[in-house]
């Protein structure tokens, strides 16, 4: 952010950075390229496995290092003038009340028999409602491969085709392997898997 000074240049890095799909972060950086090429070359010195989500083998569930950071700044809040033990303190006892209500919500979940936290099922169902947005043009059922066609552009995006492995948990949107939940082509891929 210091280095270059280009807001347009910096959404793109973003974007290039947070994407788990390898076609969308190359998309990104060939407009970054042809908007700023030193600042396309500058960020490919560094290490791909830190920066980029597509890289990093669903390690961080979708997070950047730098969200994480901020996790832990949330948790130092307004400790930042106060003596070294203090803070420590202060993070223990914060810390003490978010794994106790944290504890309490697993406990609550787990009581009504919820196998899969209510965080996790919302975005599921966020993702089913895309299923009618996809079509199946190919499917091996007894290896559970299956490619399928955007019918309509999603968050501006017209992927075409994508393959999905059921039996590996990948798909080429990336989010599936990111998130380690079924991304909206899986799903699609699911409800193809279980008609007939």
């Amino acid at each position: 952010m210091s280095r270059f000074k280009s807001a347009e240049g910096k959404r793109y890095l973003m974007n290039a950075a947070y994407n788990p799909s390898k076609a969308r972060y190359e998309w990104y950086m060939d407009a970054l390229r042809g908007l700023l090429h030193e600042m396309a070359d500058w960020v490919n010195r560094f290490n791909k496995k830190i920066w980029l989500q597509y890289c990093d083998s669903g390690h961080r569930f979708g997070h950047v290092i730098t969200n994480l950071s901020e996790c832990i700044n949330a948790v130092l809040k307004g400790t930042l003038y106060l003596p070294i033990s203090a803070i420590i303190r202060c993070t223990y006892e914060r810390l003490q009340q978010l794994f106790v209500r944290k504890g309490r919500e697993a406990q609550v979940q787990m009581a009504a028999s919820n196998q899969f936290s209510q965080w996790l099922l919302a975005a599921v169902e966020k993702n089913r409602e895309g299923i009618p947005t996809m079509r199946v043009t190919h499917s091996d059922r007894r290896a559970s491969v299956f490619v399928l066609e955007e019918l309509e552009p999603f968050d501006g995006w017209s992927q075409g085709s994508l393959c999905v492995w059921l039996s590996v948990g990948a798909c080429d949107c990336g989010l599936f392997q990111s998130l380690h939940f079924p991304c909206r082509h899986a799903l699609a891929a699911c409800a193809a898997a279980s008609v007939e």
